[in-house]
């Protein structure tokens, strides 16, 4: 598949394909990264032309030390609140264990919560659940041909900074 690369450098990775938008953060999304992101996702949506979009955001919070910037968490909801009416569903996936990455899903959980999106949006430990949940909510929307992508793009996001460098 022929993805396009739209962010590919420091704590920011993102792929496209048709209404597929994968996000990678090293390590958790930070208050710059998520400002890239945010219009990045508000470039995609607008693109669609009416059409839902998928999304899946990876971040591996292995690790102790982790915390969000000063305002990541309210540009999180704010992001989230973007792709009202415009989002199929959204996996979060939060690799890692102990201390770090639980806080991490805390946090993302309660901005759920508070934003109460109107589509599906669900945290996961590991990517490959989150790929079986996304393709259940593709086959609900007719779009399961989006589906073989998910698991090649997430592999994809950890080659492209060495290939775009």
């Amino acid at each position: 598949m022929d993805f396009d690369i739209a962010a590919a450098g420091g704590d920011l990775r993102v792929l496209i394909w048709q209404q597929v938008l994968a996000v990678r953060w090293q390590p958790i999304p930070t208050f710059d990264g998520l400002t890239r992101f945010r219009t990045i996702q508000s470039r995609h949506i607008r693109s669609l032309a009416g059409k839902k979009a998928v999304i899946i955001s990876y971040s591996n919070a292995s690790g102790n030390d982790l915390h969000f910037d000063p305002g990541s968490r309210d540009l999180v909801a704010a992001v989230m609140n973007d792709a009202k009416t415009h989002t199929m569903g959204m996996a979060q996936v939060i690799a890692g264990d102990g201390f770090g990455a639980a806080s991490v899903r805390s946090v993302l959980s309660g901005i759920q919560l508070s934003v109460r999106p109107d589509y599906p949006v669900k945290l996961f430990r590991d990517a490959q659940s989150a790929f079986r949940w996304l393709e259940d909510i593709l086959d609900e929307a007719g779009c399961s041909e989006l589906a073989p992508a998910l698991d090649e793009m997430l592999t994809e996001l950890e080659h492209i900074e060495s290939r775009t460098n």
